[in-house]
């Protein structure tokens, strides 16, 4: 396997880098939807109102240019996919992924499927079974692929550069 990019710092987008702490996928027989929670990093005042015109009550823009002023520019959300597609597509951010990696829950009431495992690139595949990764996620009817290949396109991406693996973020 080739050598893991890695980033040194935060990169930011209009004011805004985002961390992804816990990727939550829950699927059915013919749905699938996502929930995701990231740690949101502000260089300025502007992207905190822009951010908080989106996410609207998940962040207080009042307390949080209070707790900017304070010297706190990272803050904990839970979005919906479509809220996070729209935040994403706004800032034009690129996702990081901090030393300790990320929570991936899976979850198919129909199917009966269950992975939690957590995503951690330096060694991704360290200490997940292989019953685990050959699980399917998705919907039973639009299967995404299994566990093993979502975690292969997140090291694709990280060294394409469309995911940031930054270590020195907790």
């Amino acid at each position: 396997m080739e050598k893991l990019k890695i980033t040194k710092e935060l990169v930011y987008k209009k004011g805004l880098a985002v961390v992804i702490k816990e990727v939550e996928e829950t699927a059915s027989e013919y749905r699938s939807d996502w929930k995701t929670t990231l740690m949101l990093y502000f260089k300025s005042k502007n992207a905190i109102t822009n951010a908080s015109k989106i996410l609207g009550y998940k962040l207080d823009k009042k307390r949080a240019i209070e707790a900017f002023d304070k010297g706190k520019n990272g803050f904990q959300v839970t979005l919906d996919g479509e809220t996070a597609w729209i935040l994403q597509t706004t800032f034009g951010y690129k996702d990081h992924i901090g030393k300790n990696g990320y929570l991936f829950i899976y979850s198919n009431d129909y199917s009966d499927s269950r992975i939690n495992e957590r995503v951690n690139p330096p060694d991704i595949f360290k200490g997940i079974s292989e019953s685990t990764l050959e699980k399917s996620i998705g919907s039973c009817a639009d299967s995404h692929g299994t566990f093993k290949e979502y975690l292969e396109s997140i090291l694709v991406k990280i060294n394409k550069g469309s995911i940031c693996y930054c270590p020195s973020v907790y």
